[in-house]
């Protein structure tokens, strides 16, 4: 069975919740916070949970549709021994010249369609 069809992904505000089919039913979460900032915050999308060494792809839509993807510029993000990772950005740097608005997260399971998204609010 894909890893796919073993995740949910109910979003609720700014939390994303994805449950992972493992032995212990344990319950994972994948989180951007703070749900809304301005340019200069520092943004963390992160999780729990997850099986240890699973290699993740953040994507992020402006409002306008372009997508900005951590595994084009070889950034990997890779959970850790204790099921956890983390990915910081401050938008001023990574999404340079890009909107204000709603924008989307999303955190793909590398080389799979096994995906969750959720939305953060980027302000002056």
């Amino acid at each position: 069975m894909s890893l796919l069809r073993r995740i949910a992904a109910p979003f609720v505000a700014a939390t994303l919740l994805v449950v992972v089919a493992m032995p212990a039913a344990a319950q994972s979460s994948v989180s951007i916070a703070p749900a809304a900032g301005s340019q200069s915050d520092t943004f963390t999308v992160g999780g729990a949970g997850l099986p240890a060494g699973l290699a993740l792809d953040i994507n992020f839509t402006s409002p306008g549709g372009t997508v900005f993807s951590t595994a084009a510029q070889n950034q990997v993000v890779v959970v850790d021994g204790d099921g956890n990772f983390g990915f910081d950005f401050v938008p001023s740097s990574e999404f340079q010249g890009e909107s204000l608005g709603t924008w989307t997260a999303q955190v793909c399971v590398s080389g799979t369609d096994g995906c969750v998204q959720g939305t953060f609010d980027i302000g002056q």
